[in-house]
Formats: C-alpha cells, structure tokens, sequence
C-alpha cells in the first residue's frame, strides 16, 4: 500500500468479534478499545478480520444490525480486509499438531491453521507494509508472527489460555491428554511472548508474569465511553444484587454457580425479605445445575441486554465472584461508570490497580465473606451512595478514552520508533 503520508501504520489483526464495548464477553470489549485508542492517535490503521466460516464470533451480524456504529469503525480506518481462516480437516490435526509443536512451541498454537490462510495473510502484510502488526489475542499474535515476513508485532494480550483451560477442565477431572495440551498450550504462550516486539494488558498481575518473558510489556487498562446515570429517582427503593456477564465465558459461569452455593445462602437470609438477583447477560453454555439454582434462587434473567444503561442502576451491588487472577474483569469498569458498587474477590480485583478497598468499592478475600457483607451493604443506603460516586469518579479518571489517549499514543510512539 503506497504511504500517502509519513504517519506510522499500524495492521490491526482480530478474528471477526463485534467490534463493540457492548458485546458478550470481554474479548470484544477490548477490541473495540484498542482499536478506538489507535485510531484516535497519529496513526494509519489497516483493519484485517480472520473470518472462520465455520464458527463466526459474530462480526457479520454486528455489521448488518449495527450498521451506524460500523460505519463509523470502517470510516477511521485506512483499509478494511476479511481473510477466510480455513482449518485443515480434523483427521489431520493430531499429526499436525505433533509435528508442530516439536518444529516449534509456537508452531503447535496455529497447526490447525491451513497453510492457505497463513499464505494469504502473509500477502495481505506484504500489500499494506505496515511498520507494526498490532494483533488481538493468541491466535491472531501467533499467525501474525508466522505470516508476518518478520514485521514486528504487538500482542494485546487477553488471557493465558492455557491456564482458563486448565481451570474449565479441572473441574471434570484432568485426564492426560488434557495434562499434554495444557502443557503445550502453556509452553507455545510463553514462546509467544517471547517472539513479539510489545505487549499490552488490561491486567497488571498478567503484566507482572509477562514481564519474565519480555521487557516491553504496558498496562492500558479498560476504557469505555461515559454514560448517563439513571435518575435518582429510578436507583429508589430497594437495591438489587446484579451479575454481568453471558455464560460462555468461563470466569461468568464457573463464578455465578459458587456465589449461588457460597454467598447467596447468607447474602439472602439477613432482612425482611429477599434481595432481588438480576443475571443480565446470555445463559448459552449455562448448565442445567446452574439454570436450577438460578431458578431457585428467583433470579430476574434478562438474557443478553445491548444497552446496559436500561438496566444497571446506580447504587445497585453489582457481584464480581470470581476466584481466580485471570485476565482482566472487564466489567468493572463500566459497572464503576453506572456508579454500582462493585463487591468483588480480592484474587480478581488485583489485575486493576484503581479499585481501592473501602474507598470506591468492597474488596473480600472469600465468598463467605461476600455473603456475609451484602447485607449490610443493602440496609446502608448513605454508604452505598459513597461507594457508587467514588466508583465513578474512578472511573472518569481511569478508564475513559479521553483518560488513556495520550499515555496509549506515547506507547505507540515508542514501539514504532524501535
């Protein structure tokens, strides 16, 4: 591609997720952040979709229900491009995937991949030239470091998968063929990380264990665009207990059921009557143990809902349960922005340095604890109130796009000037 100016030009790289804050699961969320960032700097930025025809993550629907929203991603772009990726039949996988991950760790991450794919992205990275591939999650980065004709990439970093994986699986039993593709993964993540020009995270634990394999490793945490808080009038009456997050995504799935069997039971005793629960998000992959005590429990189920905004009131205690220090709960964020007060696990929270104990939300070290402090936080209205406005302001300070641009342009320089 002929440069038309002497801006730096960047290739962004991700498989064809919506590209909204607004989408299930956290994934797209920081997509469309990253994304937003770099166009928003003195930057020329080529958008590259991996497009499996076989399991869409939803960009074409995206595109064809959002096309406003979609018109203004494609209009702060140079060029859009969509590259089938093609999988070799599954017959083959194993045998590919032996001989990968003895050629190379990194090699056993993309054997899936038909050779096809890699070729025609190679010549797409060759077309547009760019000075850096800026890649969105594993496979992305992987192929990208295959195919890329020794371009430096940046891996924005969402997770070890590995470990998820571990997690998900432990729960049924590790056998040992899922002991070796957890070691694999593990060992092909970290040879990754080591390959690639930059790294940026939205969790500063996951920096901490990156920085062991690489030097350039930055924290850029969420950001969203501000909302409009809900009326006094409609954060009225009684506070409800909410839970964000569609069931497809592990941390969402694995950490409702034990707030269920762990808090719920205390959280519901204390008071005159039953606190209201609202899981807003997709019950896809929920278990039918899961739907029961959901179900048990009264829960309010709203499914997936586009615009939060209808549904999270300000000082509502909006639960982050999950146990474990994995990627980042991007949620957080923009519970802080409705000014909801964010009750999470100490584990969780770590990967955001902004939230403060007390201070803009409620930090406890197990579920017993959590169950054992929602009540309290229901019969206080005034500290609730507290906590919600120091959750926003955190928020406006944190973790909007006016907040973060010049610190994510300062990064951009420095990486392109390498």
């Amino acid at each position: 591609m002929p440069r038309t100016s002497k801006r730096a030009r960047y290739l962004f790289l991700m498989e064809d997720h919506p590209i909204s804050a607004n989408a299930p699961g956290g994934g797209p969320a920081t997509m469309r952040n990253h994304l937003e960032l770099l166009t928003g700097g003195d930057v020329e930025v080529a958008l590259v979709l991996l497009s499996d025809p076989a399991e869409s993550f939803g960009f074409a629907a995206f595109a064809k229900n959002n096309p406003d929203e979609w018109e203004q991603i494609r209009r702060r772009c140079a060029s859009v491009h969509i590259v089938q990726l093609k999988r070799i039949p599954q017959t083959f996988r194993s045998v590919r995937r032996s001989i990968g991950a003895l050629a190379s760790p990194t090699s056993y991450l993309t054997s899936s991949v038909d050779p096809r794919t890699l070729a025609e992205l190679g010549k797409i990275i060759g077309e547009i030239d760019p000075d850096i591939v800026w890649a969105e999650n594993l496979i992305p980065a992987a192929l990208a470091v295959r195919a890329g004709h020794s371009t430096p990439v940046v891996y924005s970093h969402h997770d070890w998968i590995w470990r998820v994986w571990t997690l998900a699986t432990e729960r049924k039993g590790l056998t040992r063929r899922a002991q070796l593709v957890n070691w694999l993964m593990k060992r092909g993540e970290e040879a990754l990380v080591r390959q690639v020009r930059g790294i940026v995270s939205t969790s500063t634990t996951e920096v901490s264990e990156l920085q062991q394999f690489n030097s350039r490793v930055a924290y850029i945490p969420p950001a969203y665009a501000p909302v409009r808080l809900a009326d006094d009038a409609k954060a009225e009456g009684e506070a409800r207990i909410v839970h964000v997050g569609g069931m497809t995504t592990t941390s969402n799935r694995f950490g409702l059921e034990r707030f269920l069997d762990v808090a719920w039971p205390a959280a519901s005793a204390a008071g005159p009557g039953r606190p209201e629960l609202w899981v807003i998000g997709s019950l896809k992959d929920a278990s039918e143990s899961l739907l029961a005590k959901m179900e048990r429990a009264g829960a309010v189920r709203t499914g997936f809902v586009e615009q939060l905004t209808s549904v999270l009131r300000p000082y509502d205690l909006h639960v982050v349960p999950w146990e474990h220090d994995t990627g980042t709960r991007m949620k957080i964020p923009l519970a802080l922005s409705h000014a909801q007060v964010v009750v999470a696990t100490r584990i969780t929270a770590r990967s955001l340095p902004e939230l403060i104990d007390g201070q803009n939300c409620v930090l406890v070290d197990t579920l017993e604890e959590m169950g054992r402090v929602i009540p309290g936080l229901l019969a206080d209205a005034c500290r609730r109130r507290q906590l919600g406005e120091s959750g926003r302001n955190t928020f406006l300070e944190h973790y909007t796009y006016a907040a973060l641009q010049a610190r994510f342009n300062r990064l951009v320089d420095d990486w392109t000037a390498q």
